[in-house]
């Protein structure tokens, strides 16, 4: 009886007894702009908010005051990040390359031996247990633990003690 009304008035039917999907189609058909993007300039700004107020165009100045920002920041990360890795790099590097006879090292695998023979630039031969000795690159060095003790150099003239003769025998007959 209620849809009889609605028809015989020329109305639509109440939007409870129509499926959702069948409104939106029925919408789309009825309005050709259902469903279109409302028009630019009211979706993002308005045309008194887009005209340039009477302020002179950006300078140079205005725009570095915008990259103050960034150029601080980097700045910031330069010395609290990157130059002390850079540093830390080096001093592991050096320490590295100064590994010789008698120290002690541990390897990046975890190996702790002592370095025997440094055979070239690149190499070090390692002693990880009595008469095990391996061949291993610097690069996989990852701490010196101690060093080894150096070469101990002859004393010199002036601090050396006079050298003493050996104590001379008496004998009977020549005293």
């Amino acid at each position: 009886m209620i849809l009889g009304y609605f028809a015989l008035a020329g109305r639509r039917a109440p939007a409870p007894l129509l499926p959702r999907a069948t409104r939106y189609i029925a919408a789309a058909f009825a309005d050709p702009s259902f469903g279109a993007p409302p028009e630019p300039a009211v979706l993002f700004i308005t045309p008194a908010f887009a005209q340039v107020s009477g302020a002179a165009p950006l300078g140079s100045t205005d725009m570095l005051i915008q990259f103050a920002p960034f150029v601080l920041i980097f700045a910031i990360m330069y010395f609290l990040i990157l130059r002390p890795q850079q540093q830390r790099a080096k001093q592991q590097r050096e320490m590295v390359q100064a590994a010789r006879r008698g120290d002690v090292v541990v390897t990046t695998g975890g190996l702790i031996g002592k370095v025997t023979k440094a055979t070239d630039d690149s190499e070090v031969e390692v002693e990880i247990a009595p008469n095990v000795r391996v061949r291993l690159v610097r690069s996989g060095i990852a701490d010196v633990r101690s060093k080894g003790e150096p070469v101990k150099d002859a004393p010199a003239a002036k601090d050396a003690a006079p050298a003493k003769s050996p104590p001379v025998k008496k004998d009977a007959a020549n005293s």
